[in-house]
């Protein structure tokens, strides 16, 4: 949605997660994007920045309980 409002020249985005279960308490989810397009250094920076700060990163990065409420 960013590149497209600001009309970057991307042709493809690709990504992938996987989630490492090696730490017995900590679920890691590893992830790697790439993107194929004409972008200057300063609009790849600027998308970096918006995958770091995504909100579903955010919440995916805090401490998750589950209860039950039935």
């Amino acid at each position: 949605m960013f590149a497209e409002n600001h009309k970057m020249n991307i042709s493809k985005v690709k990504t992938e997660v996987s989630l490492n279960r090696d730490e017995p308490e900590c679920a890691i989810f590893e992830y790697k994007i790439e993107i194929d397009g004409k972008l200057t250094g300063l609009e790849k920076e600027k998308l970096m920045q918006i995958v770091r700060n995504c909100p579903v990163k955010k919440t995916l990065s805090k401490r998750i309980d589950f209860r039950y409420i039935g």
